[in-house]
C-alpha cells in the first residue's frame, strides 16, 4: 500500500511540473472602447510548434471577444491585439488559448473590461416631449 501511495504522489507531482498553464496576462484590464496589445505567458506550452493558435476572452457562453491579430513570441508567450467596442460588457473574462498541441488552456476570471467614463453617449434630449405630427 505504501508503494502505491508513493507512486501516486510522484505521478501527481510530475504531472504538475509538466502541465501546460497560463501564468500571466499583461495588462489584465481594459476600458470599453480601448484598443491594446495583451501579452499572455505560460509554462510548458508549444506556441511556436503549434498551428492555428486561437486566443479569446469569454464572459459566460455568449460574450466572446477575439483579437484582431496574434503574434507568437516564443513557446510560452504571445501578444494579442484587441479592439474592445464602446458597448463591450463590463466585468471579468476568462482568458482562453487553444492550439493543436496544448489543447484548451484557460485562466478563469483573469481579464477585466471596465467602464470608460469618456465613452460617447447621449446625455440629454431637448425638448423632451412633442405632439404627434409636430415639427421640432
Amino acid at each position: 500500500m505504501k508503494r502505491i501511495l508513493f507512486f501516486l504522489f510522484i505521478f501527481a507531482n510530475v504531472s504538475l511540473i509538466f502541465s501546460q498553464t497560463l501564468t500571466s496576462v499583461n495588462p489584465f484590464s481594459a476600458q470599453q472602447g480601448q484598443s491594446l496589445n495583451v501579452s499572455i505567458s505560460g509554462n510548458n506550452l508549444h506556441f511556436t510548434q503549434a498551428t492555428n493558435t486561437v486566443v479569446w476572452f469569454e464572459q459566460g457562453s455568449t460574450t466572446v471577444v477575439y483579437p484582431v491579430g496574434v503574434n507568437i513570441l516564443s513557446d510560452n508567450s504571445l501578444n494579442a491585439f484587441f479592439n474592445f467596442p464602446v458597448n463591450q460588457n463590463i466585468g471579468w473574462y476568462n482568458v482562453n488559448i487553444f492550439n493543436n498541441i496544448d489543447g484548451n488552456i484557460s485562466l478563469p476570471n483573469y481579464f477585466a473590461i471596465t467602464f470608460n467614463p469618456n465613452s460617447p453617449g447621449l446625455v440629454s434630449v431637448a425638448p423632451n416631449n412633442g405632439n404627434q405630427g409636430q415639427m421640432l
